[in-house]
């Protein structure tokens, strides 16, 4: 029973599903139809004396599997009996579920902005656009700034002012910059009676409905929904920077976020390109995208996506279609974030196509980043014997261990590690032979050290988080002195996101 009072049923756990490695084509295969379940209770305990829908929606991890004109059958019909629900036991009140998208404003905002979201929970309306739960509030995630704040209650006075250009009036405006301090979820009353699983907090959360509020705590502004999108989701594309730009925190303004070089960007479809006209007349068309900060790996808390603005012109669309071994990277020295993401697409089909899990891919990308930028024909920067020092993928070390393998495949002794160096099949097949295999000496994964115990075999099918599967890769594969590393589970969170956002999963 929830806070509220309300009945809910949790869904059967995936690790009871999960057992073995004989079930690794069985998961890839597996539909992700939403589940609804319903419970009813007069008991004295169900303070609101009402019953609740619970959704679980498709899973996340796979729900690209699925032919989007089927998914978004399943779901059209999963909202549908939702609201067929509300009216045969008679519920009254707001019936509009908040979806990406939806347009959202605050009383001291000057701006209206669109909900978004990066994560979202496998339940969409009629159109694919997300359905969106209460807590779905997170500043830069799923709520944007709203330019600048009008509030006489601003705690900062000597916060810093923006000017921002107002596409209506054709000039510039200047006021106090909008700074997001938003509560943990968005109020509603108590008589929500759909609830929807969340699979990332393991729990069900209210969905949120259109009369629900916001409070932001820098200005005491109340955030609200003005209009509920009805059209289908523009999609997010992923652009790269062609030479050192500024992210700007505003189109055309003075403050400097950010200088990127050859990184990804992330287009926020809900936010629109703006117009702005330079000192020097220039009229130049901005973009508002997210970026991924990882500079600071030494301190992973401050690893998260980061909102900004960039010219247009001076960034270029990532390719669309699904990358082959020529389109890979040739070069021996750190890659790109752009390169990497060629590079992280083409291990995840190969992996993927094996019987991995998403999750467990994701872990391993986020390794792989931080051993070789997952560059295949990476060499450890250090001197020493060249069959001393790591290489590849995942730097084995000594890089001539895998000779004997690679000898009884049938390549010529002298041969045999340059070539597998210089081929990134090679190297993932590698990583999967020693899944399973039974000669002692080519075992990589040792999990004598975490408890509870996950074999290598486990660990290629969890679904565990991904952030903790990053770890648990890191001590049993890779076997660092350093034996807790965070940052590898933030690039890990990282890659799961791309792949989620831009649908390169499934």
């Amino acid at each position: 029973m929830d806070k509220y009072g309300y009945i809910l049923r949790k869904p059967k756990p995936k690790n009871q599903e999960q057992k073995s490695t004989d079930n690794r084509q069985k998961q890839n295969n597996a539909g992700a139809d939403i589940k609804i379940t319903t419970d009813e209770t007069n008991s004295g305990e169900n303070k609101a004396g009402e019953s609740v829908v619970t959704i679980v929606g498709e899973n996340q991890s796979k729900r690209q599997s699925l032919a989007i004109q089927q998914m978004l059958l399943n779901n059209s019909l999963a909202i549908a009996r939702m609201n067929q629900y509300r009216q045969n036991h008679g519920i009254t009140g707001e019936e509009s579920y908040v979806v990406s998208g939806s347009l959202v404003q605050c009383n001291y905002g000057y701006e209206i902005t669109r909900l978004g979201v990066v994560r979202d929970h496998g339940v969409y309306d009629r159109n694919g656009n997300a359905v969106l739960t209460c807590s779905d509030c997170k500043a830069g995630e799923n709520v944007y700034g709203f330019g600048i704040c009008t509030s006489p209650y601003i705690v900062h006075k000597q916060n810093e002012s923006v000017t921002i250009y107002s596409e209506t009036s054709n000039t510039t405006i200047t006021g106090f910059k909008c700074r997001l301090a938003l509560t943990t979820e968005w109020m509603e009353d108590d008589n929500v009676h759909t609830h929807i699983w969340n699979e990332e907090k393991q729990q069900y959360e209210k969905v949120l409905l259109k009369n629900a509020n916001l409070i932001c705590s820098y200005g005491l502004g109340r955030i609200s929904i003005k209009e509920i999108v009805e059209t289908m989701p523009e999609e997010v594309k992923a652009l790269y920077t062609i030479e050192s730009i500024n992210i700007r925190e505003s189109p055309g303004g003075d403050k400097i976020v950010a200088i990127l070089s050859n990184e990804i960007l992330l287009t926020i479809p809900s936010s629109p390109t703006k117009k702005v006209v330079d000192s020097e007349g220039v009229e130049q068309e901005w973009i508002n995208i997210r970026y991924y900060n990882q500079e600071d790996e030494a301190n992973p808390e401050n690893m998260r996506w980061i909102e900004g603005w960039v010219v247009k012109e001076y960034t270029r669309n990532m390719p669309e279609k699904e990358p082959g071994k020529s389109d890979l990277s040739t070069s021996e020295d750190q890659l790109s974030q752009a390169e990497m993401l060629i590079e992280a697409r083409y291990i995840y089909r190969y992996l993927s196509e094996r019987g991995w899990t998403d999750n467990a891919i994701y872990a391993t990308l986020g390794n792989m980043e931080k051993e070789s930028t997952l560059n295949y024909k990476r060499t450890e920067n250090r001197k020493g014997d060249i069959n001393e020092i790591g290489r590849g993928l995942v730097q084995w070390t000594p890089s001539d261990k895998v000779k004997t393998w690679l000898i009884g495949l049938g390549l010529k002794s002298d041969m045999a590690l340059e070539i597998f160096y210089n081929d990134i099949d090679l190297q993932l097949d590698r990583i999967i032979y020693e899944i399973d295999t039974n000669v002692e000496k080519d075992k990589q994964w040792n999990d004598e050290g975490y408890t509870p115990k996950m074999s290598f075999a486990q660990y290629v099918c969890s679904t565990e988080d991904v952030g903790k599967l990053a770890q648990i890769f890191l001590l049993c594969y890779e076997q660092p002195d350093k034996m807790v590393q965070p940052d590898r589970s933030k690039l890990a969170e990282k890659w799961r996101d791309i792949f989620q956002i831009l649908n390169y999963s499934g």
